[in-house]
């Protein structure tokens, strides 16, 4: 049975980790020796990308543009362009924004169409047109159709199953040479990521059929 499924927003959060010991003698540093890779990142601590494109004058909404046309190469998505707060108000409105967090060089989704390789179905991967509200026919194999609602909510990234097996898109392998992905490129200098620090990653998603 194939699926539509709809991706919708994305949050990453820094939590700190630290090593507890028992009965060991500990000997701290004085702050003006602290080295910056015990230091908690400056800036926020926590964002949300909002995975939907908008319009002129609705870009509060969402943190990607319009898609460049015949979809994205593997190793080059269509980048966010808009980060927010945990609580949906608008962090940073580009990233070259003073307010967006260090600790995140870029976000990129994958886009399919002619110019991905990987993923060249159009309908594939992509953001939801305003008149992706019909029903759809499955037949499994020696059975009667059926209708399901299979409706993906307008300008919201959504992977359509049907679609990509029409050209079925290159098996994912977690690299460069994937055409269908949520890629997260982190800064991973000790001065902007601590090591002691983890990445919590929460994505809101959902399936129709």
């Amino acid at each position: 049975m194939s699926k539509v499924h709809i991706i919708t927003l994305f949050s990453i959060a820094l939590a700190s980790c630290l090593s507890s010991t028992t009965n060991t003698k500990i000997t701290l540093p004085t702050p003006s020796t602290v080295p910056a890779a015990s230091k908690p990142a400056p800036g926020p601590r926590a964002v949300r990308f909002i995975l939907r494109k908008t319009e002129r004058g609705e870009r509060s909404k969402g943190s990607f543009d319009e898609s460049p046309a015949g979809g994205t190469r593997p190793e080059s998505g269509q980048l966010a362009l808009r980060a927010f707060n945990t609580d949906g108000t608008v962090l940073a409105d580009d990233p070259s924004s003073l307010n967006w967090p260090q600790w995140i060089s870029k976000v990129e989704l994958g886009i399919s169409g002619v110019n991905n390789p990987s993923s060249p179905q159009s309908a594939c991967a992509r953001f939801a047109d305003s008149n992706e509200n019909a029903s759809c026919a499955f037949a499994a194999s020696g059975s009667s159709s059926q209708v399901f609602n299979c409706n993906a909510p307008s300008s919201y990234y959504r992977v359509s199953e049907a679609d990509c097996l029409k050209s079925p898109p290159a098996r994912g392998t977690g690299g460069p040479s994937d055409g269908v992905y949520l890629r997260v490129t982190f800064n991973r200098d000790p001065s902007v990521l601590a090591t002691f620090e983890n990445v919590l990653a929460v994505v809101d998603y959902s399936a129709a059929h």
